[in-house]
């Protein structure tokens, strides 16, 4: 959903993810991951062992253990703002080695329809336009760039884990597609039957994630939206701003989006959150804690080396 509810090269129009943070000396170092809503938190949440809940302002934050890891759950609230002050709060007070951003997201793409798991390759604020002043819409000034990358290392396992947790062994649904044409499977959303597998067929891709401060839920607003900005496959209201914060502090980040909707006139914040309470939250809790046991042993190669900086 693009949220609602309880509250390599380098060029001119791509950033590269920062270098990682120093690690803590013969440690693992913290993982944090954010979520905008509740309801996408809380199976996670309960995953978690000998959780320690507080306040940092109005930023929540529950740290405990998951797959052998120390993992912060940041909840960010809805929207770029709220993403951003809770972002820079993690780093301030956690100094995590990695952000990972998880959540609900609408389809921009016929190639990422609802139950897919969009694991990003870089986010844009789509909703940004400094325009005179910059070239392009979503070009940021302060860093001369329209996107911000992921950290690439973290991205390969995220999509790995992602893929165990769906239980595809390939994409499933063409990556290949033109965003904004095709048809959706709206059939087999609506009813549930996804195929085999605990959380259904679905499928894996990678791809461009777009954030802006509105739910998207117009077909000519996402037509106009993924002819903009090539290989957007989802749009959400917090990723690239998590991605913006982690920049300026030097973070890795990386992120995962499941698609729970068309982000057109269907769109039922009912179905929805109802569609994140059976089956939504539970598959991003189980991508996220294989994610977590991947980093307890495999985070120097996630986040030991500069992704395509100079």
């Amino acid at each position: 959903m693009n949220s609602r509810p309880t509250p390599a090269g380098r060029d001119r129009s791509e950033v590269a993810g920062p270098a990682p943070a120093a690690a803590s000396t013969g440690e693992v170092p913290r993982l944090v991951v954010m979520t905008a809503m509740e309801e996408e938190a809380v199976a996670l949440r309960g995953l978690l062992e000998r959780p320690v809940e507080r306040m940092v302002g109005r930023v929540g934050i529950t740290s405990g253990t998951l797959g052998g890891a120390e993992v912060s759950l940041v909840a960010t609230g809805i929207g770029k703002v709220a993403a951003a002050a809770a972002a820079t709060t993690a780093i301030l007070v956690l100094q995590p080695a990695l952000l990972t951003v998880v959540g609900l997201a609408g389809s921009l793409s016929a190639g990422a329809p609802p139950g897919t798991l969009v694991v990003a390759t870089d986010a844009v604020q789509h909703d940004f336009d400094l325009r005179p002043l910059m070239e392009r819409r979503g070009e940021l000034p302060q860093i001369g760039a329209v996107s911000l990358a992921a950290h690439a290392p973290a991205v390969e396992v995220l999509e790995g884990c992602c893929r165990s947790a769906l239980g595809c062994s390939d994409v499933g649904i063409s990556d290949d597609e033109p965003p904004g044409e095709g048809s959706f499977r709206r059939g087999s959303f609506e009813d549930g039957s996804f195929g085999a597998g605990p959380f259904g067929a679905g499928s894996v891709i990678r791809g461009r994630v777009l954030s802006g401060d509105q739910i998207v839920a117009d077909e000519a607003v996402k037509a106009e939206l993924a002819g903009e900005f090539v290989n957007a496959r989802c749009v959400d209201m917090e990723t690239a701003a998590v991605a913006q914060v982690a920049e300026g502090h030097a973070t890795p980040w990386c992120a995962v989006r499941l698609v729970s909707d068309f982000a057109d006139e269907s769109f039922d914040v009912a179905d929805v959150l109802g569609y994140c309470a059976d089956v939504g939250a539970a598959l991003m809790a189980t991508a996220v804690s294989r994610f977590a046991t991947q980093w307890r042993t495999g985070w120097r190669e996630m986040v030991g080396a500069p992704n395509g900086r100079p």
